[in-house]
Parts: C-alpha cells; structure tokens; sequence
C-alpha cells in the first residue's frame, strides 16, 4: 500500500460505486488478518487491513459477493524478490525463513482470473460470501531453489539474516513479517487444517471452471 493512502475511504467509495451501478455480483479481493490468526504477534497492515474490509462488503448486502484470496505469486520471485548477489558471490536470497519448512502458498498471477471468471459463472456455488484462494503450489523455499537449479541456474538461499534482503524500506517491513508469519503458521495445526480447506475451495472452484 503506498503511503498516505486511506484504503478504507477508498473502499467505502467503491463498494458506494458498486451499489449505485447496480452491480449483482461483487468479486472482492483480500487477505487473511494476519493479527488476528497470530493473537496479534505480527502486524502486516496490507494483510489486515484489506481483511477488515471483509464485513463492510458483507453488510452492502449485494445480491451476490465473493471473496478471492490471491497467493505469493511465483512472479515475486522475478520482481521485487528477484535473486540477488550475495557476500559469498552466489545468486540467491537471503530471507528470514528456514530453507525446509513448507510455508508457501503459491500461484501464478495469471491463474487469479480463472478463480474470478468460476465465481461469477456460478454464483449459486461461489457467490454467498465464499473465500475462495488460489494455491497451485503448496511448499519450502528449499524446493523452490532445488525447482530453478535444475533448469541450470545456480541459486542459494540463506534463510538466517534478512539485512541484505534488497528491498525498500515498505517491501521489507511487508515481506518480513509475512515470511516470519507464513513459517510459523505452517507449524501450527489449525493452520494445517486451514490450508487443507482453502485446498478444498480451491478445487470446488476449479470444477466450476471446468464445466
């Protein structure tokens, strides 16, 4: 979110917009509360702030409303979070995560709008106030890395310090907390049974697609 934004003055207009435009179906992208599942432990405003918002949509009471959760897109990877020359010379990351723990969920960008195109093709199945993420992938930073080697790069990760993480002061006081978040979520068996339905809303979505 850039700074000196309201992004809740901004939704208040749209969803305002979207009612006085007579809109049927309200597609709404957000997040998890990041602050609320941690019991306050990690504060990722571009996460809860957008969850917040969450009620506000229920409340319009459009005919039909979805929500879409959008993953860490693989396409970080070739951004903002693009490898970068480490001190030992090396191309890689140097990221707050420990290189074996199963914590990402990932997706392509381009796959979002197939989540968005199965909800309003079926808002009897998709268009109650649904969460409906997207996760084609489900895994370790490890893997990631051993994924690129073998089509011949020669990535590393160091998953102890994140001083040398070349971002902007925004994208890493984001991105940090979301790593750290994303690890220790992963541990915790509520989390696990989360991530089994979100896996589960996924594919119900999937087949909507399909028909």
């Amino acid at each position: 979110m850039e700074k000196g934004t309201d992004e809740l003055k901004q939704t208040t207009a749209a969803i305002r917009a979207a009612k006085d435009a007579g809109v049927q179906h309200l597609i709404w992208s957000t997040l998890p509360n990041v602050e609320a599942i941690s019991g306050g432990k990690f504060h990722i405003p571009a996460f809860t702030g957008r969850a917040k918002i969450d009620r506000m949509v229920k409340e319009a009471e459009f005919a039909n409303y979805t929500f879409v959760m959008a993953p860490f897109y693989y396409q970080n990877l070739m951004g903002v979070l693009g490898p970068q020359k480490q001190a030992d010379g090396s191309s890689g990351w140097a990221l707050p995560l420990d290189p074996d723990v199963r914590c990402l969920h990932m997706g392509d960008i381009s796959d979002l709008g197939n989540i968005v195109a199965g909800a309003l093709a079926h808002p009897d199945e998709a268009g109650n106030g649904e969460y409906l993420p997207l996760v084609g992938d489900f895994v370790s930073f490890n893997e990631i890395v051993d994924t690129l080697n073998r089509q011949g790069h020669k990535f590393s990760l160091n998953g102890e310090c994140c001083d040398r993480m070349a971002l902007s002061p925004d994208g890493r006081t984001m991105y940090v907390p979301s790593f750290e978040g994303m690890q220790a979520g992963s541990k915790h068996q509520a989390a696990r049974r989360t991530l089994l339905a979100d896996l589960e809303r996924q594919w119900e979505v999937g087949v909507c697609v399909q028909r």
